[in-house]
């Protein structure tokens, strides 16, 4: 009997990313993976810094981190890049209705989770800066490690890790991952690069993907969550 095995490599590891940022969240984990495994120890956000090139927000606790005009402004003014990593379905929701609030994107809720267990749903990525190394053009297959499903639409109130869309619109959004599920035509956006004034922001609901930074028990394999932060940065 023969088999074989395929591997994927991912390097997140040899990237030397920029060091005038910032980082604002909730729960330590970008900070504590950019420090001890990237050696590049960002300040906390406070709107008395100076004009910096990215902010990294992340947060997995819903309505903990609000994304407030004076981040937009310095976005808007400086070309500050906001790189936003929402954790769950409930975080992205709530900041992409403060961007629509605030006329940076018109959004029109979210796709919504999977349905019955015999029925699909699916991320899929077009070739991007963001993947950089990763598999694009494609749905997310075994290299991601990454649970779309989650415990289903029944559930979605308390399923933080299940995948879900944002339907943004506007000139000004570019959808790089994409979500979908079966029985619905709607296409929601899991990665989206929205332009806004001299700056973007880089929106990811990802499922999983902050609290992968540090942990296995995530959504998402912790290597694809690292490699995706540095991609980000890189990107902004």
């Amino acid at each position: 009997m023969r088999g074989k095995e395929r591997v994927f490599v991912v390097d997140w590891i040899s990237s030397n990313l920029p060091e005038n940022g910032a980082i604002l969240e909730s729960g330590n984990y970008i900070y504590k993976f950019l420090s001890e495994k990237k050696n590049l120890s960002l300040p906390s956000y406070s709107s008395s810094l100076k004009k910096l090139d990215y902010i990294l927000v992340g947060d997995k606790s819903p309505g903990t981190i609000k994304i407030k005009k004076e981040l937009l402004n310095r976005v808007v003014k400086d070309g500050t890049n906001l790189i936003l990593i929402a954790n769950d379905r409930q975080i992205a929701k709530e900041w992409a209705g403060a961007l629509a609030k605030e006329g940076v994107v018109e959004f029109k809720g979210m796709v919504g989770a999977s349905r019955a267990s015999w029925m699909g749903s699916w991320y899929f990525v077009k070739e991007h800066p963001l993947f950089k190394s990763l598999p694009v053009n494609t749905c997310f297959s075994w290299e991601y490690q990454a649970d779309v499903r989650g415990l289903g639409e029944w559930f979605e109130n308390i399923d933080i890790y299940g995948a879900d869309g944002m339907l943004l619109e506007g000139d000004n959004v570019e959808y790089v991952v994409g979500y979908s599920r079966d029985h619905d035509p709607r296409i929601g956006a899991s990665v989206a690069v929205i332009s806004c004034g001299k700056g973007k922001i880089i929106l990811s609901s990802i499922a999983g993907l902050y609290d992968a930074l540090l942990t296995s028990n995530s959504a998402l394999h912790k290597a694809i969550a690292r490699k995706l932060l540095c991609n980000f940065i890189l990107f902004a």
